[in-house]
């Protein structure tokens, strides 16, 4: 897993950074993105890593998002997307953590798990339609 391949590099060349930046170019995730994804974790996983914490660091990244490949979305994709994010709207807005795993579902173009994840949501009491 890209997880895995982290903590490999990390622990073999002990440079968090330049380890999680070879799997993210090994994923041929562009460079702009890799740089945004990484600027956002760095301070908090890659400036003062901790000893024997590779893996930990690998499946935190992973589960971030930092190592998601992202998908060029069709147009009928891009139309989805939209109207799930009425949805949302519609729900009333969701827990910060849905949302992040909706941004992680919307970049790797998997629509059909954003969908489930939509369905299983209850509107705000207070704000939701």
């Amino acid at each position: 897993t890209p997880a895995q391949a982290y903590a490999t590099l990390a622990r073999r060349t002990r440079e968090p950074l330049r380890s999680a930046r070879a799997v993210c170019t090994a994923l041929a995730i562009p460079a702009a993105e890799t740089d945004r994804r990484l600027d956002d974790c760095y301070d908090a996983l890659l400036a003062n890593p901790r000893p024997n914490s590779e893996a930990d660091t690998g499946e935190l990244l992973e589960a971030l998002g930092v190592f998601d490949v992202p998908k060029t979305l069709t147009p009928h994709e891009l139309a989805v997307v939209d109207l799930f994010l009425t949805a949302i709207d519609a729900l009333g807005d969701i827990r910060a953590g849905h949302q992040h795993g909706l941004t992680r579902w919307f970049t790797t173009g998997n629509l059909t798990a954003a969908y489930l994840s939509l369905t299983a949501t209850k509107p705000l009491p207070t704000t939701g339609n």
